[in-house]
């Protein structure tokens, strides 16, 4: 190889006895969104937290080290050549090269079989801060112990389930699909974490290192389950890093006093200085302001009430008991000066409420721009393979068993590239008769879409208490037993202290409040799967109708509740959904 050749990431691997340069940073991350890495085993809910020894949620390392090495992977695939010599600067995008994505990949993090190599990449497990932002490490003994009960942060973190989200899938008849009910167990947004990552490098300075630390500020880079449904989001607070060469006595001798206590920073370069405003950024800032995908957000202001029901206790205190129905609330931690606590309670719009509604929306719309209808789902122009793939050109149209397209939400190539899919139990088979599998290879896909959860304070939100009433069909009077409430929620003008109500749903003049905005963002728009126009057409058409009052969110859509006017802004002017010219802001 000519030493003067610039050598790009791609290069093959040197003697690992050369890889004396190490590269170490240790960072202080943040829970923008509850975080829910479970563990496998059955416990009280249909998910169980991670834990240390002290019964804390953690992170494990090989958790976060393979959301990275799949992350690095697929932005290796979108990206161009760095050679090493190529200066990369803090917040610009890393480029990587687009050939060779497995053995890049493999270079840095290991593989086994033909390519079997050891990984240059090591990853700590996360300790979970205190209120004090330290981190707690080791096992707690004796009066060491008493911190966890002692402790705010670590006392909510104790508990079975800090956060405990009900769900239910909905099927194409507008009720719960058989076996799923499930609840999902968090821990409470805004947790702190150590980690330490490491990389061994022949390199003094290896573009490997600067992508790496790049890919922590990607919206979709994201720890646990349920990441496409709003959780698992993270930030930066602090990094203390250093490129420590193991022939430097130097070097050495600072290393060997480096404390392996996630806390000690001696000796580290903190970068804090350089990110201090993007620390301070929120992430629906944060989520705008990246390249990884096209962002979009709607601008929602209710029309009347909505309802997102889960919640135990009322927002009014008063209803607690004439109230059956309650709005989903949560807290969250907040950090001042070093010092954390659990702060106020938040109205919640969780994410999969949006997510939910969005899929089956997004179904009706592709199948109206295929011209495919209920009233003809038995025609066989009307149905597609039962491999979702076909349609979207990913796979050879050979599935002799076809499926009625209009009652088979799952199947829609739409929902499929857009929303991805995962295996379930009890999947009605859709193999031929010689094939025993019923999920063929390729069928499980991860969602496209990311789509954040979204928290109203108190002072954003008036609640109203609606009674309800059951008529006895025979008598026409109160059926005993069947009096109760409903607590829904309204947006409040800024200074008032009740909500703005308005007349006709329709007619009414919209409200002087500061609108919800909800941020979204699809990740991989390149992706084969949402070449076909009516994809994109068919997604852009459901946000519209969630814009201008034709879906409901949340419960009691029946009723009234959940309905919203607004606009949908496209961050790159609607050139990708729509297939337009590049342009600005597009507003539908």
């Amino acid at each position: 190889m000519d030493k003067h050749r610039s050598r790009d990431i791609t290069d093959p691997p040197t003697d690992r006895l050369a890889c004396h340069f190490l590269y170490l940073a240790r960072l202080v991350l943040q829970t923008e969104a509850p975080l829910s890495i479970g563990q496998g085993d059955p416990g009280p809910f249909d998910n169980d937290l991670v834990r240390d020894a002290n019964g804390l949620p953690a992170i494990p390392g090989s958790s976060f080290a393979g959301v990275l090495r799949h992350a690095f992977r697929r932005r290796l695939a979108s990206s161009g050549l760095a050679p090493v010599d190529t200066e990369i600067t803090e917040g610009e995008q890393a480029q990587v090269p687009v050939s060779d994505t497995e053995d890049a990949t493999t270079f840095l993090f290991g593989g086994t079989g033909e390519q079997e190599l050891h990984s240059r990449v090591a990853v700590s497990w996360g300790c979970i801060h205190d209120s004090h932002d330290r981190p707690v490490e080791g096992l707690l003994l004796s009066d060491d112990r008493r911190r966890l009960f002692e402790d705010p942060l670590l006392r909510d973190a104790l508990q079975a389930a800090p956060i405990l989200r009900d769900h239910v899938a909905i099927d194409h008849r507008g009720v719960a699909a058989n076996s799923a009910k499930f609840q999902r167990a968090s821990l409470t947004k805004g947790h702190r974490f150590s980690i330490e990552i490491s990389m061994w490098s022949d390199r003094s300075e290896d573009p490997h290192w600067r992508a790496l630390l790049h890919l922590l500020e990607s919206p979709g880079f994201r720890l646990g389950g349920a990441t496409r449904r709003g959780l698992g989001a993270l930030k930066v607070v602090r990094r203390h890093q250093r490129m420590f060469d193991m022939t430097s006595p130097r070097d050495f001798d600072d290393f060997a006093a480096l404390s392996p206590s996630l806390a000690d920073t001696t000796g580290l370069v903190s970068v804090d200085a350089d990110s201090a405003e993007a620390a301070h950024a929120s992430h629906e800032e944060v989520m705008a302001s990246q390249t990884d995908g096209i962002g979009v957000e709607l601008e929602l202001t209710p029309v009347d009430t909505f309802l997102f029901g889960g919640g135990s206790a009322a927002i009014n205190p008063n209803w607690d008991n004439d109230a059956k129905m309650k709005p989903i609330r949560e807290t969250m931690v907040s950090w001042h000066e070093g010092s954390g606590s659990i702060g106020e309670t938040y109205c919640l719009i969780p994410a999969s409420s949006v997510k939910g509604a969005l899929r089956h929306r997004t179904a009706y719309h592709y199948h109206a721009l295929r011209g495919i209808y209920a009233d003809c789902a038995s025609d066989p122009l009307t149905t597609y393979a039962s491999d979702p793939r076909e349609a979207l050109g990913l796979a050879r149209a050979d599935s002799p068993k076809a499926v009625p397209a209009a009652y088979q939400t799952r199947h829609n190539p739409a929902v499929f590239a857009l929303f991805g899919s995962a295996p379930l139990e009890n999947r009605e088979a859709v193999a031929t008769s010689d094939e025993s599998d019923p999920e063929p290879d390729g069928w499980t896909r991860p969602g496209l879409v990311l789509i954040e959860d979204k928290h109203l304070s108190k002072d954003r939100v008036t609640p109203l208490l609606l009674r309800h009433n059951s008529i006895d069909r025979f008598t026409g009077g109160v059926r005993r037993h069947v009096l109760f409430g409903e607590e829904v929620a309204t947006l409040s003008p800024p200074g008032s202290e009740g909500p703005a109500r308005q007349g006709s749903k329709k007619k009414g003049p919209v409200r002087a409040v500061e609108p919800i905005r909800l941020a979204m963002r699809v990740l991989q728009p390149d992706d084969p799967a949402l070449r076909p126009r009516e994809v994109r057409q068919a997604f852009n058409r459901a946000l519209v109708d969630l814009a201008e009052e034709r879906l409901a969110l949340g419960a009691g859509g029946n009723r009234g509740h959940g309905y919203f006017r607004g606009r949908v802004i496209w961050e790159d002017g609607g050139t990708w959904v729509n297939g337009e010219p590049q342009g600005g802001h597009h507003e539908s």
